[in-house]
């Protein structure tokens, strides 16, 4: 469960960075060149910008990759959870079973349906007598 936990917490900060970055991007696509200075500022500006963007993208690249164990991660808990409860669910189905089965093979020793034994001679079904097997 701890596993699980971390596992969300990474994807959460995970789509907060995406969000930053794609917000990042806007900003900076959407920012008109300032007219350059006398000592040519804005081809260093743009200069600049291009040196944020590549790194914004290869910092995107960095998370897409990371991620992409987690997502395994993720799908390998999902099937673990489903199969849990199908264990569970054939576990149940057992359980009920073995108590009608010991019910059939010997009424004195099979478990009390509601909580305290029923008497013996209201019990139908049995495949014993008092001399042994029917």
């Amino acid at each position: 469960e701890e596993c699980l936990a971390r596992a969300d917490k990474a994807d959460e900060k995970i789509a907060k960075l995406h969000k930053t970055v794609e917000e990042i991007t806007k900003i900076l696509d959407q920012t008109p060149p300032q007219s350059a200075p006398a000592a040519g500022g804005g081809e260093e500006l743009e200069k600049y910008k291009k040196q944020v963007l590549a790194r914004l993208l290869e910092l995107r690249k960095t998370l897409d990759d990371e991620r992409e164990p987690l997502a395994t991660i993720q799908r390998e808990r999902d099937e673990a959870v489903k199969a849990r409860k199908e264990l569970e669910e054939q576990c149940s189905k057992q359980k009920y079973r073995i108590g009608h089965l010991l019910l059939a093979l010997d009424p004195a020793n099979a478990p009390a349906t509601s909580g305290k034994q029923a008497d013996l001679a209201i019990r139908k079904g049995s495949c014993l007598t008092s001399n042994g097997w029917a």
